[in-house]
């Protein structure tokens, strides 16, 4: 006959160690009926009973080894096995590595359902001790307080390295509070402030449009848009990641504790006599959030049509049809083709006492003297087409729409023109004749479209060569060939590219012109519309009648030598 022994209660092995009297037992078993905590817990509590005394009698009564848990045991290699999370959650902590087995404080070393899920996650084998809850919350609370001081040790290490980059000391003015826009970039000492800093005066330095900060798995990227193409300028460890975000959240006063839905701020510096605004996105990736600020930088716009690169026969054209009345003026091109300065540019030019001009942008990205600008808040009603309405009470005379992105505002624009007003809008659309569809599917009637519209203009960014290792094209003419060219019509010229050089970071470019085609919408081109044609036909007519394509505006460019071929056959369609 086999006798099992019965498990002898906590309370008895207490008693017989001598540790509690049977009185202070049953006054324990009394409050337990009460609170429903462990009997442990309450005797320690009541204090009857030390932890030490505790620990040892419930490593006796379940037959397990015991830990008291002191600093030496704080090992970060080891701890950083589980996530913090988890172990809070668990009530754990790994102690020691032994080859492929793992010893782990645990507060119930019997849970073979827990020690099984941990031998899954760590996949090494689970020797579980015996410690104290109490014990076990208060070294892993040292744990992590521990590791977040490494952290941060490390990222001010990071981060001043990253301070460097800049390549010299860095003074940033605040310039005070104006409207919805946040000036605090500071000139505060600490790491994080100086490294963010760093990074905006360099992107600023190097006439960057955009900075993109990026998180991967192991690793943040910073990217800066220059020329219109991304360039890599720095990768760094993920875990400063945070403190930048946080960084960039507080100088836009973002909501520094939302990292789940995205956020839109802007944020005004000053370097020296200059003002940059800077327009701030950010997303949740899979990896962190990724930031991108869009850089308005008012010192490096020359708001001239000329220094934008349009000839003298295109300055005619648009000097004399911007001297009109009324009638629609619409730039065309995909995001990043440079519609909005042109349109700034011929908005300068206009600019005079003796007219009222009202612009609605989205949003208002250069702010002009004499000009009254309005930020459009769609969120709050005020869209493109209700601050057109508001316009036409204001007495104006010119009026700039940022974009004609519906049918509606495409309406209230063309009214406009049409009671004797110069309207300037901007619309996408790959070239000038497919303007005209864009309109009509915008539900426009023809007649109207051709009553107003007074000139088209489509154009793209093409970058250009530098001047320091501009060199001879010896493949001009396998490029040619590619884009349909006879070579033979261009054996004389000498086609150039850039080499690449320190001072356009091994690009072979620096800086941007614009190429373009201005159909002017005349008498013909008006019949020509009323009659509901396609796109083609009214391209041919203004071939015929002198324009010349995007492609034709990029050629002259090349030839000249102030692009390449490789980068008019990237922005130009055959």
């Amino acid at each position: 006959m086999v006798v099992v022994k019965r498990r002898q209660g906590i309370g008895e092995i207490l008693i017989e160690k001598n540790l509690i009297t049977r009185a202070s037992l049953e006054e324990a078993l009394e409050e337990q009926k009460k609170t429903k905590e462990k009997l442990g817990e309450i005797l320690i509590k009541m204090g009857y009973l030390d932890g030490e005394n505790m620990l040892d009698a419930l490593g006796e009564q379940n037959r397990v080894k015991v830990k008291v848990i002191d600093e030496k045991d704080l090992k970060l290699d080891v701890l950083s096995i589980l996530p913090e999370g988890y172990m809070r959650e668990k009530v754990v902590l790994p102690l020691r590595i032994n080859g492929k087995k793992l010893m782990i404080a645990m507060e119930n070393p019997k849970d073979t359902f827990l020690i099984d899920e941990l031998q899954m996650k760590t996949n090494m084998i689970i020797k579980p001790v015996l410690a104290m809850k109490t014990n076990i919350i208060e070294y892993l609370e040292r744990y992590i307080h521990k590791k977040d001081l490494k952290t941060e040790t490390q990222t001010d290490s990071v981060l001043e390295e990253l301070n460097k980059f800049a390549e010299e000391d860095i003074e940033i003015e605040d310039i005070s509070k104006d409207e919805d826009i946040v000036t605090s970039l500071g000139s505060d000492s600490a790491p994080v402030v100086k490294g963010v800093n760093a990074i905006i005066v360099k992107a600023v330095k190097l006439q960057a449009s955009d900075i993109h900060i990026e998180p991967y798995e192991k690793e943040i990227r910073i990217r800066y848009r220059l020329d219109g193409l991304l360039i890599t300028v720095k990768k760094m460890p993920k875990h400063i990641m945070n403190a930048i975000v946080s960084r960039i959240k507080i100088m836009c006063d973002l909501d520094i504790s939302e990292k789940r839905l995205p956020q839109d701020g802007r944020f005004r510096i000053k370097m020296g006599d200059r003002q940059v605004d800077f327009r701030v996105s950010t997303l949740k990736t899979i990896h962190g959030e990724k930031v991108v600020m869009r850089i308005l930088d008012r010192g490096s716009v020359q708001l001239d049509l000329a220094s934008l690169g349009y000839d003298e026969k295109a300055l005619e054209t648009i000097n004399r049809i911007i001297k009109d009345p009324y009638g629609i003026i619409l730039v065309t091109g995909p995001t990043g083709s440079g519609k909005s300065t042109t349109l700034y540019s011929i908005l300068d030019k206009l600019n005079e006492e003796h007219v009222n001009i009202s612009t609605a942008e989205d949003p208002v990205e250069y702010e002009l003297e004499g000009i009254n600008q309005v930020q459009c808040r769609p969120d709050i009603g005020l869209t493109f087409a209700a601050t057109l309405r508001s316009f036409l009470r204001q007495d104006p005379d010119i009026i700039m729409v940022g974009e004609i992105r519906d049918g509606e505002t495409a309406e209230i624009s063309i009214k406009a023109a049409l009671t004797g007003h110069l309207v300037l809008s901007t619309l996408h659309t790959n070239d000038s004749s497919a303007t005209i569809h864009r309109l009509l599917n915008m539900g426009v009637e023809a007649f109207l479209i051709s009553a107003s519209v007074s000139m088209i203009i489509a154009q793209r960014l093409v970058r250009k060569i530098c001047p320091h290792c501009i060199e001879t094209d010896d493949e001009a003419n396998k490029k040619l060939l590619a884009m349909g060219i006879n070579k033979d019509d261009y054996r004389d010229v000498d086609f150039k590219i850039g080499a690449g050089c320190s001072k356009c970071n091994n690009t072979g470019y620096k800086g941007r012109s614009v190429i373009y085609e201005i159909l002017e919408v005349d008498d013909e081109m008006k019949n020509l519309i009323s009659e509901t044609t396609t796109s083609i036909e009214i391209k041919d007519l203004a071939i015929k009648k002198g324009m010349d394509t995007l492609r034709d505006s990029g050629i002259k460019k090349a030839v000249l030598g102030v692009t390449s071929l490789d980068e008019v056959m990237r922005v130009t369609l055959s």
